[in-house]
């Protein structure tokens, strides 16, 4: 229960310091974080309902993307 407890205090300090940082910005970018992580997650979920693979070069090419479109805004 107290690594819980750690977890927890630990996620809220980096999300409180992200978002001092970030000011009028945080709850776009959390919220674009988000939808971010859900579609990573839903796209591997999807891919072989779709008759594809999953393979680390498309995850790669995924993650490559969110990261220029935080760049883009930053």
């Amino acid at each position: 229960m107290d690594t819980i407890k750690s977890i927890k205090i630990v996620v809220t300090a980096i999300g409180t310091a992200i978002a001092a940082r970030l000011g009028d910005m945080a709850i776009p970018i959390f919220m674009l974080l988000g939808s971010n992580i859900a579609d990573y997650f839903t796209a591997i979920w999807a891919a072989p309902k779709r008759g594809e693979t999953v393979n680390s070069d498309r995850g790669l090419a995924g993650i490559k993307k969110k990261v220029s479109m935080y760049v883009l805004i930053w």
